[in-house]
């Protein structure tokens, strides 16, 4: 067995180049279709660049590498957490419709990609099949996104659920999200989150102003929580893989009796 994901991981680190299986053009009535279907040979470092935090994206990232090492008055504690996978050879069938006499673009994306990583104390072999449906009309952009994780093993899912809403408002930078998340463990619970950004971007840092509300479904009401944050990401070490997050913020919970209170987190993050 071991000699086995050897094999694998020493394929992985080899496959550097993606292979096009097929790619299709076609024209009719001002209108033109591109079909493609692709597998990726994910390298060793992802060209990904990590300036950007989690709650932009609207399709779930997976890095090879993730440590984090941080403080948050919240809990008073220092808090530090490693995960480390293997993400295998992925393949993505995708579909472009672009409209001339309107300038509309749809397309469609999905992507299958197989991940070995410690789940539970096990090396667990992992797919993930995520799909992407965008819909992109000059002052407006709409994504959505449908990942599900399955864990072979344990015979467990995680499926997450995102929408998003970017360039409404004459605003390039702002963004609207909604999201939610359901594990297959919890079967008659549901988290949820409501979320709008404005972000500015510059090339080694990213200020972003958020609200976000949230719950869940065994929680009552379902407003559970309140949260109002900046949050401002800097790279350093003159490389896009490690970077620095300072987050103050203010939340109410029921918890608290919906009492605003006021945190700062600090942490240190490297990723590739």
């Amino acid at each position: 067995m071991k000699k086995f994901f050897a094999l694998i991981f020493l394929f992985s680190l080899l496959s550097a180049q993606d292979i096009t299986l097929e790619k299709k053009i076609k024209e009719n009535n001002n209108t033109i279709i591109q079909e493609e279907a692709k597998i990726f040979k994910n390298w060793l470092i992802k060209n990904i660049n990590e300036i950007t935090p989690d709650f932009l994206n609207v399709s779930p990232i997976d890095s090879l590498i993730k440590f984090k090492i941080g403080y948050d008055t919240q809990t008073n504690k220092i808090t530090s957490s490693l995960n480390a996978r293997l993400i295998l050879p992925s393949y993505e069938k995708s579909a472009t419709k672009v409209k001339l006499n309107t300038g509309t673009t749809k397309s469609y994306k999905l992507r299958i990609t197989p991940i070995i990583r410690m789940y539970k104390r096990r090396i667990t072999p992992i797919l993930k099949n995520s799909f992407t449906f965008k819909n992109d009309f000059l002052i407006k952009e709409m994504i959505f996104n449908e990942t599900l994780y399955y864990y072979f093993i344990f015979n467990e899912y995680k499926e997450i659920t995102s929408l998003s809403f970017k360039k409404f408002l004459t605003m390039n930078n702002l963004m609207l999200k909604l999201s939610k998340t359901y594990y297959s463990t919890q079967k008659s619970n549901l988290f949820y989150l409501f979320g709008l950004y404005f972000y500015t971007q510059q090339k080694r840092y990213i200020t972003t102003y958020g609200f976000e509300i949230s719950g869940e479904r065994k929680k009552l009401p379902f407003i559970y929580s309140y949260k109002i944050f900046t949050t401002y990401r800097h790279l350093i070490f003159n490389n896009k893989f490690a970077f620095i997050d300072i987050t103050p913020y203010l939340q109410s919970s029921k918890d608290w009796q919906y009492r605003i209170k006021p945190f700062l987190s600090v942490s240190f993050n490297v990723r590739f």
